[in-house]
């Protein structure tokens, strides 16, 4: 803008992308604590990041963490690296949630569900979001300080979460990997002015890949009747699988466009 003799709206473009960007940062520091402590509660962290503040209901520990960690990086780092490297995480993380959705709709059904066991946003309410607790069950199932209900509650022994995904969801899972490969693949050809061979090869191979992709998708995803108990428990995605694909493609071209520096610092 500036080049062009309008600096008023260089400076308001400047100014919204500093608010921006602050929004982004703080909202992932506000939303990375709840992902720890969903994360700790399933056994893939430590159990003191499972821990919620009584008064507060907020996950104290995994919250703490986050908070030193950002200071240090924000006091070690320089803010455009910061920039660079969120903007980096975030559109990586975008595309593995694409990935996820496809994957969500063709596993089987947690056991919680499968025995037609319904959802009670009293018991085992964790921040606002309802978790399935077996439908009369009291509401003090919670476990310990977490809130979170015990697995007993969930499910019978043995059957608690979900269940083991098929062979074709482990296909399923590769082809998606490899799809998400390939259009980075081609989203540096085209920034960085790969031979034509190169370009078209890595073009034909993602779209061999995102349709083998679709192709299994569809013969593994699961129908959902509007009135059954699942329909209670999952989000709906529109365009399925054809706006996930997309969005990969187009969160790997933004990456593909950020500075080498910020990919190896990421």
């Amino acid at each position: 803008f500036r080049l062009r003799g309008a600096p008023i709206l260089a400076g308001l473009v400047a100014i919204a992308a500093v608010g921006n960007t602050a929004t982004s940062l703080l909202g992932a520091v506000t939303r990375l604590p709840r992902i720890m402590l969903r994360m700790a509660s399933d056994g893939h962290l430590p159990a003191s990041f499972a821990t919620v503040n009584s008064l507060t209901r907020a996950p104290a520990s995994a919250l703490t963490g986050c908070l030193v960690v950002s200071m240090l990086l924000a006091a070690v780092v320089s803010f455009e690296a910061l920039v660079q490297m969120a903007s980096v995480g975030g559109l990586i993380g975008f595309s593995l949630v694409n990935i996820s959705v496809l994957l969500c709709r063709c596993r089987p059904l947690p056991a919680e569900l499968a025995d037609g066991i319904e959802l009670n946003t009293k018991a085992g309410d964790v921040g606002g979001i309802p978790v399935p607790c077996v439908l009369g069950a009291p509401e003090s199932g919670n476990s310990g300080s977490t809130g979170l209900p015990s697995p007993a509650t969930i499910a019978p022994e043995g059957q608690a979460g979900w269940q083991e995904p098929t062979s074709g969801v482990v296909r399923l899972a590769g082809l998606l990997f490899l799809y998400f490969l390939s259009s980075f693949g081609l989203s540096v050809a085209l920034v960085y002015g790969f031979s034509f061979v190169w370009k078209t090869s890595l073009l034909l191979l993602t779209v061999i890949l995102g349709c083998v992709a679709a192709r299994y998708y569809l013969k593994e995803k699961r129908c959902i009747e509007d009135d059954s108990v699942e329909a209670q428990y999952v989000f709906l995605t529109p365009a399925l699988p054809l706006l996930p694909l997309v969005a990969i493609v187009v969160n790997n071209a933004i990456v593909a466009n950020l500075p080498v520096a910020a990919l190896l610092r990421f």
